[in-house]
């Protein structure tokens, strides 16, 4: 069982990068990354708290070829309830590059990135192309 000083740590150094819980409990976050982010974090006052958790969204997608439908319902609570939305949208883009998304995973994804703004239309539309020639013979 963890102390309750080691707990008090951990939140207090989730809500210092405008974390929630939930990174750690889907297991977007562990413990270590976390402190030597909120490390960083202290030692450079000049770097804004939502690069860490982009950089924690990039880090996710890219020891996964391929996602699971969970894993996506995941990614994009985590990115709908970030405190920055453009951090958030950036991030969910990221989702929607991922060339191993299935074309329901991907419709998902698009359907969450519209509720970003409306540029998301053409980002959409954008990787919609490449998706088709990407797959011409």
């Amino acid at each position: 069982m963890k102390s309750t000083t080691l707990v008090t740590l951990v939140e207090q150094q989730l809500d210092s990068l405008g974390y929630t819980p939930q990174w750690i409990a889907f297991d977007f976050l562990d413990e270590h990354t976390l402190t030597l982010q909120a490390n960083n974090f202290e030692k450079d006052k000049h770097t804004s708290n939502e690069h860490y958790r982009y950089a924690s969204f990039v880090h996710f997608l890219n020891q996964r070829i391929e996602l699971t439908d969970e894993e996506i319902e995941r990614y994009l609570f985590l990115a709908e309830n970030d405190g920055n939305r453009f951090m958030a949208g950036a991030a969910v883009v990221n989702l929607l590059r991922k060339p191993t998304l299935t074309s329901t995973q991907f419709d998902r994804v698009a359907n969450k990135l519209r509720q970003f703004g409306d540029w998301a239309e053409k980002v959409i539309e954008n990787e919609k192309s490449q998706k088709r020639n990407r797959y011409k013979i």
